[in-house]
């Protein structure tokens, strides 16, 4: 897989999991005012120095959620939280730099900011500095000292900094190439079920025999998984490996898929691919989570 595949994705589920708590917190209060008081409520925290208030309007302002979209508002109050110490907002001022959102996009103030909440254990800023090293944006490139980070963001046990060093040992960054570490860091990422790039990597490793003995059917289940999620690589893959599996091959890789539960759980539920999922007619089955199965004997 390519290296820096999923850092677009990786944003959009860091903020998913922000404004999840947030839209909580809303209905937790919703009983006693409405979301306009409730922004209100937020933004006079924010005004008193509340730097998680701040943060969270920061995310409202970036997201459009309960008020008008404003990135330049969400770029200030990301900022007053960042500048009092506030981790998970020195990351999302450092991402608003990266990109130049409600700011003049420079990637040294992106590094600086990742830097800072990087330092105070922020998981996400481990991930993004350690990327900006292999990068080298915003500093100068320093592949040993990005593999540090994503080490650190690993043992946190973050599924994208797992796969990151899957990466690593796949096509020797930094290291020395090693499959047989490459699909034990894809299978710690796929295994938590959120991050179809591992899953697709280890799908590679399974067909290939890359680090693990050769088996059509657990690189057709993981690849069946990373479909799921929308990974268009391993559409393709699921397509292609049907045209060299037996009918009782892709039953067994179907039934795997069917079965697979992820550790670490969805707030949306336990079942990855419920058991009676929908037959979409595109030679698929699509569950109503996303998830996609072959419809290739059904």
């Amino acid at each position: 897989m390519e290296p820096n595949r999923f850092k677009q994705s990786r944003i959009s589920f860091v903020l998913l999991c922000f404004v999840l708590l947030a839209l909580s917190a809303s209905v937790q209060l919703h009983a006693q005012q409405d979301n306009t008081n409730l922004v209100e409520s937020i933004k006079a925290k924010a005004e008193r120095g509340d730097t998680a208030a701040q943060c969270m309007l920061g995310i409202f302002y970036f997201l459009g959620t309960n008020v008008d979209q404003n990135v330049d508002e969400a770029a200030k109050w990301y900022r007053k939280a960042a500048e009092s110490g506030n981790a998970e907002a020195q990351y999302f001022l450092g991402d608003c730099y990266h990109y130049g959102t409600g700011v003049t996009q420079s990637w040294s103030e992106a590094f600086k900011w990742y830097r800072k909440a990087a330092d105070q254990g922020s998981v996400n800023a481990e991930l993004a500095v350690g990327s900006s090293y292999f990068a080298g944006d915003g500093v100068e490139t320093n592949m040993e000292e990005g593999l540090k980070w994503w080490r650190l963001a690993a043992n946190q046990d973050d599924s994208y900094a797992e796969a990151k060093l899957g990466d690593c040992y796949y096509y020797g960054n930094a290291l020395v190439k090693d499959y047989v570490e490459a699909a034990k860091w894809y299978r710690k990422a796929a295994e938590q079920g959120d991050t179809p790039v591992a899953q697709y990597s280890l799908g590679i490793c399974y067909f290939n025999g890359y680090g693990v003995a050769k088996d059509y059917i657990e690189a057709y289940k993981w690849w069946l998984l990373a479909a799921g999620r929308g990974d268009e690589l391993a559409k393709n893959g699921v397509a292609h490996i049907e045209l060299l599996m037996t009918r009782g091959q892709i039953v067994e890789g179907q039934k795997l898929a069917r079965e697979f539960k992820p550790h670490k759980v969805s707030s949306f539920g336990n079942s990855i691919l419920p058991d009676n999922p929908t037959a979409s007619g595109t030679g698929f089955f699509i569950t109503d989570d996303g998830y996609l199965i072959s419809n290739y004997l059904c």
